[in-house]
Parts: C-alpha cells; sequence; structure tokens
C-alpha cells in the first residue's frame, strides 16, 4: 500500500499592475528590437552583403521570438492554454 496524496497546483498569478507592467515591458522589448531589425534591414538594403544579411536576420529573429513571448505571457496571464501556435 502506497501513500497517495493528492495536490491541486494553483499557479500564482501576478496582481493587475504587476501583469500589466510584465505586458508593457515585454512589448516594449519587441518594439525595440523589431525597430533594430527594420535598421538592419535598411542596412542590408544599402549593403546587400551576406554579412549585412545576417545581421538582419538575427534581429529579426530576435524580434520575432519576443513576438511570440509576448503572445505567450498574455495566454498565460488570460489562463488560456499554451502551446504551439499553429
Amino acid at each position: 500500500m502506497g501513500l497517495s496524496l493528492a495536490v491541486e497546483e494553483t499557479p500564482l498569478r501576478p496582481s493587475p499592475t504587476t501583469a500589466t507592467w510584465l505586458v508593457e515591458a515585454v512589448a516594449d522589448s519587441r518594439k525595440q528590437a523589431q525597430l533594430l531589425a527594420e535598421m538592419a534591414y535598411d542596412a542590408w538594403i544599402d549593403d546587400p552583403s551576406g554579412a549585412r544579411y545576417v545581421e538582419y536576420r538575427a534581429a529579426q529573429d530576435r524580434a520575432d521570438a519576443l513576438t511570440d513571448d509576448l503572445a505567450q505571457l498574455v495566454r498565460v496571464l488570460r489562463r488560456e492554454p499554451v502551446g504551439e501556435v499553429a
């Protein structure tokens, strides 16, 4: 006979003020990353070298990752299922 403990997990939820701050912080980071990606794109267009393209793609990948992070954060705060987005 084993001891069975049923533990219901209750995720911690930030206060509305903290949640708003978190969303705004990630959104601001995403906006800054997107601006850097746009600047890198413009630099690549002006100087279409392989190095400039790599810089642009890296910057755009960072902006895309922050977009995904923001979406996941909002889903978590809304208690929506988190997973792959189609």
